[in-house]
């Protein structure tokens, strides 16, 4: 049951925020005022995405995210299969056997991989591995970038081919090659960057619910494309 939901809110983080409007059009669902989507409605959504689009063309996520459906059985107990009899034992009171961990444990790996397959497909910038701290020090801002000692983990996670895959995805993006481009820049470029970044979460606040990395990013980078020329 905890596996369910976790995939379920995981996927709705990306779906939700797709096209960075999640604080938005998040409110009906957050209010219980509209149904969780389905795993096959989920991916009609993300799948219109660039880079979903892409990565689907060299790794078949969509059906590893339809399968992630077969947790259901489990929250309902669709007959025998799926209740206590997992272990292999003819009994109707709760047991504990290790046949039934290490299913588990197995379900659990598989949803982490994906929701952060999921996650890194929409934010890219995740993947690249760069001492942040040497421009912003140790307070680094939330605009979609991980610490490397995270994003080592994340390899370790991830099957190297499938990490190799949303590299190259990252590399080909155009935030991302923006992003780095400012960093990397010279002085009067990353304090100009730098400067949008600040001023993005100070009106919008970084610890509110309704903002995420994906939003902030976004809206910085708009407001830095359109002044960087002054």
């Amino acid at each position: 049951m905890s596996l369910r939901s976790a995939s379920e809110v995981g996927l709705l983080s990306v779906y939700w925020n797709l096209n960075d409007d999640g604080h938005v059009i998040i409110q009906d669902w957050l209010h219980s005022k509209k149904d969780t989507p389905r795993y096959g409605d989920i991916w009609n959504r993300l799948s219109k995405h660039k880079n979903f689009r892409l990565f689907q063309t060299n790794y078949d996520l969509k059906q590893k995210i339809l399968n992630l459906g077969d947790l259901h059985n489990y929250v309902h107990t669709r007959g025998k299969k799926y209740s206590n009899r997992l272990a292999g034992k003819n009994c109707n009171w709760q047991i504990f056997q290790e046949k039934a961990f290490l299913t588990w444990l197995i379900w659990f790996k598989e949803v982490v991989a994906i929701l952060t397959i999921c996650h890194l497909i929409k934010y890219p910038l995740g993947t690249i591995k760069y001492d942040w701290s040497s421009k912003f020090g140790t307070d680094i801002p939330m605009f979609g970038a991980l610490e490397e000692h995270v994003v080592e983990r994340i390899e370790q996670v991830l099957d190297p081919k499938i990490f190799s895959i949303l590299k190259r995805l990252a590399l080909s993006d155009n935030h991302v090659q923006e992003v780095l481009k400012c960093v990397k820049g010279d002085g009067v470029e990353f304090r100009r960057f730098f400067f949008h970044l600040f001023v993005v979460m100070k009106l919008h606040g970084t610890s509110s619910q309704n903002r995420c990395a994906g939003c902030l990013a976004s809206y910085h980078m708009q407001g830095y494309r359109a002044t960087k020329h002054f």
